[in-house]
């Protein structure tokens, strides 16, 4: 059997190659042999099947699973995304709110600046009406006082160029 399967025969391994080829060397097969032959091809061929099938279970299976380890990382890429903008928007109202309350705060502000400057303003034009005021009556005096001086002065004047009107 060297021409058909090498050292197969050797070690005393049967195939199916072996076998067709023990056929066709010895045409007369007995019936119990041809029975066996066809025992062992069909558990061989059945065992080819099992095989297949459940090489195709197992392929079938990592599919199934590399499908659902697909939709589970898309449905947690949504979840993702849908906090990532539930954050997003919550940090949006917050930068909103917080401008708001800056405009708020920015025009209380200028309303008491522009308030306190117009007491300062009306502070400063008091005073303003209140120095010249002082002055006009320091005026007012002095000039009373001059004309009070002038008429004393007349009648010491008067006095001196008529005496005779006192006595």
């Amino acid at each position: 059997h060297a021409h058909c399967c090498g050292l197969a025969c050797f070690f005393g391994t049967t195939s199916s190659r072996h076998l067709a080829a023990e056929r066709t060397i010895n045409y007369a097969v007995s019936p119990e042999q041809e029975a066996k032959d066809r025992e062992w091809r069909g558990k061989e061929r059945a065992a080819a099947e099992r095989q297949a099938a459940m090489m195709a279970d197992l392929a079938s299976a990592r599919e199934a699973q590399m499908r659902s380890k697909l939709v589970a990382q898309s449905a947690m890429a949504e979840v993702e995304q849908a906090e990532f903008r539930r954050v997003l928007d919550v940090n949006q109202e917050k930068a909103a709110q917080e401008r708001s309350q800056a405009r708020a705060q920015l025009q209380i502000s200028e309303a008491y600046k522009k308030d306190l400057l117009g007491q300062i303003q009306a502070h400063a034009e008091a005073k303003r009406a209140e120095r010249t005021a002082y002055l006009e009556e320091g005026k007012k005096i002095r000039q009373q006082q001059l004309q009070e001086k002038a008429a004393l002065e007349e009648v010491r004047w008067c006095n001196k160029q008529h005496p005779c009107h006192h006595a």
